[in-house]
């Protein structure tokens, strides 16, 4: 009897380990893994470091960019390349300047609405809802379908649910169609 339950107990220690090992990750996919995390991260801190030496090249050569198109376009030519500049730059500026209020609209509100509710880190939400508001087109479907997918798997298919979703979507369009076309249109020419 001894005999036959130590011949029993490899066997079943080999079928535990496959059925654990099914729901592992071996070592190679780990190992794999983790290269593909550090290939991405590094390829990320490579981007932000040249994005970083060229900001420090532009904002360095930004005091002498004036005297330079003179001497290139000559004294006049040169005045009036620097006022276009100077005018398309002045306009970017009041454009991200409105967008980023109208996104802080956006992000508000929704921080708002999921606190009303009770939706489990609304602050995040409304955080997330500003930045992503910033994308265009794709902004708007994110900041209502992550703070709504949360607010289903946090209340199921209930009436919060359904109101939350539909009050970020009526946040969504309102900004979209109605306030930001006012605002723009407003502050831009």
């Amino acid at each position: 009897k001894k005999q036959s339950e130590a011949e029993e107990t490899p066997e079943t220690t080999a079928e535990a380990g496959a059925s654990v090992s099914g729901t592992l990750w071996s070592k190679g996919e780990i190992e794999a893994r983790l290269l593909a995390f550090v290939d991405g991260f590094s390829s990320f801190l490579i981007s932000l470091v040249l994005v970083i030496v060229y900001l420090a090249f532009l904002l360095a050569e930004s005091a002498t960019i004036d005297r330079r198109i003179r001497r290139v376009f000559g004294g006049a030519q040169g005045g009036k390349i620097i006022e276009v500049v100077g005018a398309i730059n002045q306009a970017i500026s009041k454009y991200i300047a409105v967008l980023t209020g109208i996104n802080a609209m956006i992000g508000v509100s929704t921080t708002v609405v999921l606190f009303i509710f009770g939706v489990d880190l609304a602050i995040l939400w409304g955080l997330i809802a500003f930045l992503v508001s910033y994308i265009p087109y794709v902004g708007g479907v994110v900041g209502v379908f992550l703070p709504a997918t949360l607010a289903y798997l946090q209340f199921e298919m209930g009436f919060r649910f359904i109101v939350v979703t539909v009050a970020l979507l009526g946040i969504q369009q309102a900004v979209g169609y109605v306030i930001q076309p006012r605002l723009m249109g407003r502050h831009l020419d």
